[in-house]
């Protein structure tokens, strides 16, 4: 049985992963979700804003990673894999597409992204941000967006959560125990 991860909850923060490099540089171990409402500056890959309104989900797992700054990069496909996971319990039968490295997309249309940031130190750290629309989705983006209730009206941020914590606990121990990303 996989042992649940303590989560931090905010009601709004800047940004769970800027929260969780500045736990890391406290000395916070982890492993530790930060879990928030909303985010005043969320953020996604290059910088790119991460649209944060309530009711969807925003969180960072923050954990000791052992392996080097370029393998530690694949964890970004590892959480999308936890992601899919996510979709396929609250869906039946969806049609569910990763696109390479960080977004994972349902009927073409992205759900969730990925953003794993590498924070040195010894041992190294990783803050893996999950952003996951589940009640709404943003408008006004170069490309098509969409949320799980949905196709999934009973999924709350809360079960969301809960699943994706225990799935990708399992992919990070199938990627960890094997030491490749073969596995």
């Amino acid at each position: 049985m996989i042992a649940p991860i303590p989560v931090l909850r905010y009601a709004s923060i800047d940004s769970t992963n800027l929260e969780a490099r500045r736990l890391a540089e406290q000395g916070e171990m982890g492993p530790i979700w930060l879990v928030a409402d909303e985010q005043t500056a969320g953020r996604g890959r290059l910088g790119r804003q991460w649209h944060s309104e309530q009711g969807n989900l925003y969180s960072t797992l923050l954990f000791p990673v052992n392996a080097s700054q370029a393998k530690a990069a694949q964890i970004a496909f590892i959480a999308a894999l936890a992601v899919y996971d996510v979709a396929t319990h609250f869906i039946k039968n969806p049609n569910i597409s990763l696109k390479w490295p960080n977004d994972c997309l349902l009927d073409d249309a992205k759900f969730s992204g990925v953003l794993a940031e590498y924070i040195g130190g010894v041992p190294p750290m990783m803050a893996l941000g999950i952003g996951m629309n589940i009640a709404h989705a943003p408008k006004g983006l170069p490309y098509p967006t969409t949320y799980l209730a949905t196709h999934s009206p009973s999924v709350t941020v809360e079960a969301a959560h809960e699943v994706l914590s225990a799935r990708l606990q399992n992919w990070l121990k199938i990627w960890n125990d094997a030491k490749n990303f073969a596995a």
